[in-house]
């Protein structure tokens, strides 16, 4: 994945969030939305991240899988799809147009983050279970990472991350003491 994500995005990208999604029968609808739309336009040929998805259970129509425009994120020069004024319904109604993407348990979901795309409502019995990592061009860090640095991770669990892991968590010092106007003093 690392390789994959560094041929992506290049040296040094960085981990924006990785959180477990749990979609239970009539849950996991979403609108249509790019991962990147808080980006202005126009975007370059490339995306700014990337989203894996890792699939614990079935994804598929059914089960509230992804649904993608494919495509939809360039043109068949590369160029980005995205400009001012693009009517993403024209996206969704052109062929292939909408799609559920359908993969087995232990598939991992590659997506740049300028596709197209949105959660489905589940609509078999039960829940599907999965993991989102959505990681970023090395220039584009996490919030986290303007204040007091990954403060949430434990001092134990710190000890055991990898310099890798670390650097691209954005990790470079585990201070629990608040910074600036969140220390309560005047200095």
């Amino acid at each position: 994945v690392d390789r994959l994500l560094t041929k992506i995005m290049g040296e040094g990208f960085g981990l924006g969030c990785a959180h477990g999604s749990i979609v239970h029968t009539g849950g996991g609808l979403q609108e249509l939305h790019i991962d990147q739309g808080g980006i202005p336009l126009p975007y370059p040929p490339y995306p700014f991240g990337s989203l894996i998805i890792w699939c614990y259970t079935d994804f598929d129509l059914h089960n509230g899988g992804t649904y993608i425009v494919p495509g939809s994120h360039r043109a068949a020069s590369g160029a980005t799809s995205f400009c001012d004024g693009t009517d993403l319904l024209e996206l969704v109604d052109a062929e292939p147009g909408l799609v559920a993407i359908c993969a087995p348990p232990g598939t991992c979901i590659v997506t740049d983050t300028r596709v197209l795309h949105c959660g489905g409502r589940r609509t078999a019995p039960g829940t599907r279970y999965a993991m989102r990592c959505h990681y970023n061009r090395k220039f584009i860090r996490a919030l986290h990472e303007q204040s007091t640095a990954n403060v949430h991770v434990p001092d134990d669990v710190y000890a055991r991350l990898s310099d890798r892991l670390k650097d691209m968590m954005g990790i470079s010092v585990n201070d629990h003491a608040p910074v600036g106007e969140l220390s309560g003093s005047e200095d």
